[in-house]
Parts: C-alpha cells; sequence; structure tokens
C-alpha cells in the first residue's frame, strides 16, 4: 500500500531476430571466453508481478513470477 504500483509490476517481451527473420539465440565471444544464454529459474519474486513473454517461429511463450505473499496459484491460473 506504500508503494506506487506502476514500479511493482515488471512486463517483459523478448524477440530477437536475425536479417533472415528467425529468432535466434545470441552469442558473445571475447577473447578465449565465451558467453552464451543460461535458463535461469526465478525463485524470488523481484516485482508483485513480472510478465515473461518471448516469441519465435515456434510460437509466443509466456511466463509470470509472482509474490507468494500477494497471490495465490489460483489468481495466476486465472491471469494466465
Amino acid at each position: 500500500m506504500s508503494m506506487t504500483p506502476l514500479f511493482q509490476v515488471m512486463f517483459d517481451f523478448q524477440n530477437i531476430e536475425s536479417n533472415s527473420g528467425e529468432v535466434v539465440e545470441q552469442e558473445v565471444a571475447i577473447k578465449g571466453v565465451s558467453l552464451s544464454n543460461y535458463a535461469l529459474d526465478m525463485v524470488t519474486a523481484q516485482f508483485d508481478l513480472t510478465f515473461s513473454v518471448s516469441e519465435s517461429n515456434h510460437g509466443i511463450s509466456l511466463g509470470i513470477n509472482y509474490c507468494t505473499a500477494l497471490f495465490d496459484k489460483a489468481t495466476i491460473d486465472r491471469m494466465l
């Protein structure tokens, strides 16, 4: 109640396309060091709600990370 709701919800949309129009995973190399994407499970919510959307040739994927002190699973299932 003491915080503005504008900063308690995050929307993350990922759609990185190559020149051919397909979505690619980017890899970066720095003089002997190789960096690439790593799937990371979020176990602590940084915001009250985080909506993550990614788009690829296979379709659109949606995920929600939420604060369990504020929302229960049934509420999140209804949002999805």
